[in-house]
């Protein structure tokens, strides 16, 4: 059956901070960012990751990736191709015993190689342009992280999953010991996963013993959830704020071309793409939703706009759209079902970064959220 939406999916839970933020923006921070983060913009080239970056520069804060981070996007990265090129191969094979016909395709193992190769690249390029650093790999012992495993002490889950996280924790204490003498702390680290470090909005108190024990201030690593929040706690007036909202909304020539960019960077976002339930604020008896067509009825409420740089600026906004779903329901979930779980609207937001004299889009992010 279908379903008429505007999709969106739901932001990870805040956590709550445990010490005052206002008394520590003074200082120079060092950000440190999870491979969870990069997911989404897995080239570093969307509006929020160039937004931090510049305003560190600005600021004189540090942006810092792990390299245990930096191999494990690049590894996801990879994975993502061959899973994709492995899906048209299965389509192809279902075409081809439907018609008795052979179709082809260019997205062949040669190609997979031939971008991957090309992405590694644009990747290092782009931590160069922005002025990322890197933290080496934690020189810890397997021994070390075995016992830790099988104690189920943090971050591994109690399941024993958790080899990855632990070589970030490791990274983020070996760098915290270098910085120890220096004012420039806090650490910051942004993480969607802050359940894997931890308990009831606070450091998990198998971590708070590790930082102890190396004679490490708590209150001096903060964990946040996302860029997004991270820009509105502690960056949210190092831009100047431009005048320009009527002038998007009355409209010109460059706005409406802006516009029609903007509506095809959303339709490039949305088309035939599938979710996991947990993405979208549906019910949980709507299995795979994928969109299967979008409404020409874009709305916008533009709500800031930004100077990045002399050249660029940023604008917020949110885009209203309409979109069709294709959802799987079980016919005994759906003779149940009462009002509280049929189709609603939601909205979503969009940031991007223009040139201030064309106004032709140089990054975007477009976020699902409720």
């Amino acid at each position: 059956m279908q379903c008429t939406c505007i999709c969106v999916s739901c932001k990870a839970k805040k956590i709550k901070q445990i010490h005052s933020l206002e008394n520590l923006i003074v200082l120079r921070m060092k950000i440190i960012i999870d491979t969870c983060i990069l997911y989404e913009d897995f080239r570093l080239t969307k509006t929020k990751m160039r937004e931090l970056c510049e305003i560190a520069k600005m600021t004189g804060d540090t942006v810092l990736l792990p390299k245990v981070v930096i191999e494990e996007t690049k590894n996801k990265y990879y994975e993502k191709l061959i899973a994709a090129r492995n899906k048209i191969s299965k389509d192809l094979s279902d075409v081809k015993r439907l018609t008795d016909s052979i179709h082809t395709t260019t997205f062949d193992s040669d190609y997979v190689e031939k971008e991957f190769t090309s992405y590694l690249l644009a990747f290092e390029a782009q931590i160069l342009k922005l002025e990322i650093k890197s933290i080496p790999v934690p020189d810890i012992s397997h021994e070390i992280l075995m016992m830790k495993a099988i104690l189920k002490k943090k971050p591994f889950s109690e399941s024993g999953n958790g080899y990855r996280d632990a070589l970030i924790w490791e990274s983020i204490k070996n760098f915290y010991i270098d910085l120890k003498s220096s004012s420039d702390l806090p650490i910051v680290f942004i993480t969607s996963n802050p359940t894997d470090f931890c308990e009831k909005g606070s450091i998990h108190p198998d971590l708070q013993s590790e930082l102890k024990e190396l004679d490490l201030a708590i209150d001096k690593v903060i964990f946040i959830n996302s860029i997004e929040d991270f820009i509105n706690r502690f960056y949210r007036d190092k831009l100047e704020i431009l005048d320009l909202k009527m002038k998007f909304i009355e409209g010109s020539t460059e706005t409406d071309s802006l516009k029609i960019e903007i509506e095809k960077d959303v339709f490039k976002f949305l088309e035939f793409r599938s979710f996991d339930i947990e993405e979208l604020p549906l019910p949980q008896e709507y299995e795979n939703p994928t969109v299967s067509s979008i409404y020409e009825d874009y709305e916008y409420t533009f709500k800031e706009f930004k100077k990045l740089s002399d050249s660029e600026i940023i604008i917020s906004l949110t885009i209203e759209v309409t979109c069709e779903l294709d959802v799987f329901i079980f016919k005994s979930d759906y003779l149940v079902m009462d009002e509280d779980t049929a189709p609603t609207i939601w909205d979503s937001d969009i940031s991007l970064t223009i040139d201030k004299d064309t106004y032709e889009i140089i990054s975007n992010d477009i976020d699902l959220v409720n």
